[in-house]
């Protein structure tokens, strides 16, 4: 049975590393005001947030699928690319009092999105992805030791988040005169689930890779500052499915953040690496109540990771993302 993430005898969440399933049992959380007084039940509910991606890379192929779900609008996006050059699709929607929602309550829940044209769908580890003619499809395969935390997140808030990486994947992507069928020999993907009373205006940095090492070894990584780092970090790499956690790290993100190499390294160095941007998603808005400043980008990362004494980790043009994100909502 998962484990509660909510204790209901006292309704505040259960911080930490979670090594096995979970649930979220928002409904179980009190939130109470600054001056810890209780609030309507109806407030938890709304100030919820809740988004998923899926990353995916194979030999010159990149794609990225989301859904955020801030209760009273969602918002998506789809894109697929080769490594070196411009996407086939590149497309975003949004969709105001959506009549789907992802569960509340799943660690990895199914989801439905429809809107101006862009399809997605998530359900039993079959990820689709449909806008006009761009169709992909993905079967992801386990998992190999899912992160889960769940960190304090402000004064009475508090944050989960489930991430994956080196994930094997199968399937295809069909655009006009492209056809790519992608191999659990070569194609890799990652996946992040994150929810939770989240701060109403916060930001982060994220770094994440999938691929597969020079010498055969299977490969994934999630490096992150920002939202979660109460305590704890959500950083961790995966070596043959095996998870290791690391420390904080600090990102140094460059000015021009689309183009210029990014550093990442930890206060002792014993990571270093290097990520070079190929291709970037981006958004701004500012709409009063809601803002966002996003990139995300795809590109490409080098650099050692030195683990506990062992011969130092080698990463050469390794596929990945890195994110810079500011948001209000």
């Amino acid at each position: 049975m998962p484990t509660p993430i909510i204790c209901k005898k006292t309704g505040r969440p259960v911080y930490g590393h979670h090594g096995g399933p979970v649930t979220i049992n928002r409904k179980d959380f009190r939130l109470l005001s600054a001056m810890g007084k209780a609030v309507p039940g109806w407030l938890p509910r709304l100030k919820y947030r809740q988004f998923m991606f899926f990353g995916i890379s194979d030999q010159d192929f990149f794609a990225g699928v989301a859904l955020a779900d801030l209760n009273f609008a969602q918002q998506a996006f789809f894109y697929v690319r080769p490594a070196t050059s411009q996407p086939w699709v590149n497309a975003s929607a949004m969709s105001l009092l959506p009549a789907n929602s992802m569960d509340p309550e799943s660690e990895f829940p199914d989801f439905f999105f429809q809107k101006s044209g862009l399809t997605l769908r998530f359900q039993k580890n079959l990820l689709e992805a449909k806008y006009k003619d761009a169709h992909l499809q993905i079967l992801l395969g386990e998992s190999p030791s899912p992160l889960r935390l769940c960190t304090r997140t402000g004064w009475r808030g508090w944050t989960f988040t489930r991430k994956a990486a080196s994930i094997p994947a199968s399937g295809s992507f069909r655009c006009r005169d492209v056809h790519k069928d992608l191999s659990q020999e070569s194609c890799r993907a990652l996946t992040d689930r994150t929810c939770g009373i989240l701060r109403r205006e916060t930001f982060w940095n994220w770094a994440a890779a999938t691929g597969i090492l020079a010498d055969g070894q299977e490969f994934g990584m999630n490096l992150a500052w920002g939202v979660n780092e109460t305590g704890f970090t959500e950083n961790r790499i995966w070596i043959n499915g095996q998870p290791l956690n690391l420390g904080p790290v600090i990102f140094k993100v460059p000015e021009k953040r689309s183009s210029d190499p990014w550093q990442i390294h930890s206060e002792d160095k014993s990571l270093c690496l290097i990520f070079q941007p190929s291709w970037t998603k981006s958004q701004r808005v500012n709409a009063g109540l809601i803002a966002t400043d996003f990139i995300q980008n795809t590109g490409i990362f080098s650099g050692k990771i030195q683990i506990r004494g062992d011969s130092p980790l080698i990463l050469s043009d390794m596929p990945g993302w890195t994110e810079d994100h500011y948001v209000r909502w």
